[in-house]
């Protein structure tokens, strides 16, 4: 099993992604949504074909945090296809 990442790493990729600003911290929302994807990404990367390129569908993706994070946190080559019905998302 793919040991999880720690909370406080994938809190500083969703505010590089999210916020950028180094004075400006999370919100409430980006906290809750950081500690589930902490415990998502690991059976992301025990899902994902080792050795070889792989391909993630991030359905119903909102503002994509799984596809995103898991692009920017797990060493495997992978590429995020992202799809939501709710363009301003």
């Amino acid at each position: 099993m793919t040991p999880a990442l720690p909370l406080s790493t994938v809190e500083a990729a969703l505010h590089d992604l999210y916020v950028g600003v180094p004075e400006a911290g999370l919100r409430e929302d980006h906290r809750r949504k950081a500690a589930e994807v902490a415990g998502l990404l690991p059976e992301v990367a025990r899902l994902l074909p080792r050795g070889r390129p792989a391909l993630l569908v991030d359905a119903a993706a909102g503002r994509a945090p799984v596809g995103l994070l898991a692009a920017r946190l797990l060493a495997l080559p992978l590429r995020v296809v992202v799809i939501e019905r709710e363009a301003h998302r």
